[in-house]
């Protein structure tokens, strides 16, 4: 190996490792970057001189250094499945236990005077004024007794009204959320393809497209797939949402 050979061996190894400090400043400059994963370089040989014709001694093999080979994403694809279905999984119940505990507390189960003791109170009554029919005492006290029930009937029809309200303000401001994410994910999809055209690789795009099917999991039933272009699809509870460049919004009646 020449001396000039030498020289290029030693400046490859120093440019790869300078892509390498690269690599490690962006990684500490987006440590507080929402769903931003770490980034690895990946080094491999470069192509190798050979010389030396004899038959009877092999041929000499002489390297040119090390080159960049890429960046990758630190990440586990198996481990973002998990946790997207796990994710989708825990809203779900989490939703559950909201709405149990809002209905319990509408109906009075958890403080105050039962639902369920005013309709007690009001059978009671019933069974009172069948032993007597003809009592003004039991008569009154039936009439009280269904006075405060439909009282407390509307009170509880009112607040189940006000929560469906609530509950369908919430839904529609859900579904806008919804098809913001699957237009952001379409629009990914094109920047990723666009910048992988190239030899460099869309990292930073991929993380923000992560990000969203973390969010679009903890919202839907969802799966999804990856083309060998790199372009996400979705599914959403087995419907196509995100295919490609394309976005087929959800509905509302």
């Amino acid at each position: 190996m020449t001396l000039i050979s030498g020289l290029h061996v030693g400046t490859s190894g120093l440019q790869t490792s300078q892509n390498a400090l690269n690599a490690t400043a962006h990684n500490l400059s987006n440590l507080e970057t929402k769903g931003y994963v770490r980034q690895q370089v990946l080094q491999g040989d470069r192509k190798y001189n050979l010389a030396g014709n004899s038959a009877a001694v092999g041929p000499q093999q002489a390297g040119l250094g090390v080159e960049f080979s890429k960046i990758r994403q630190v990440r586990d694809y198996f481990l973002d499945v998990s946790f997207r279905k796990e994710n989708g999984r825990g809203s779900f119940y989490d939703i559950c236990y909201e709405t149990t505990n809002e209905l319990e507390t509408l109906l009075g189960e958890l403080n105050g005077a039962a639902f369920q003791d005013t309709i007690d109170h009001l059978w009671t009554a019933v069974e009172e004024l069948q032993k007597d029919p003809s009592s003004s005492v039991t008569q009154g006290q039936l009439v009280n007794v269904c006075s405060q029930f439909l009282d407390r009937a509307g009170a509880v029809y009112k607040g189940l009204a006000n929560y469906q309200d609530n509950l369908n303000a919430r839904v529609k401001d859900m579904v806008d959320n919804i098809n913001d994410i699957g237009e952001k994910i379409c629009k990914l999809n094109q920047g990723i393809l666009n910048v992988e055209l190239g030899p460099e690789s869309a990292n930073d795009l991929k993380d923000q497209r992560n990000q969203l099917l973390d969010d679009l999991s903890k919202l839907v039933d969802m799966s999804y797939d990856e083309d060998i272009y790199g372009n996400i699809s979705v599914q959403i509870e087995g419907e196509d949402f995100v295919k490609g460049s394309m976005c087929y919004k959800i509905g509302l009646d």
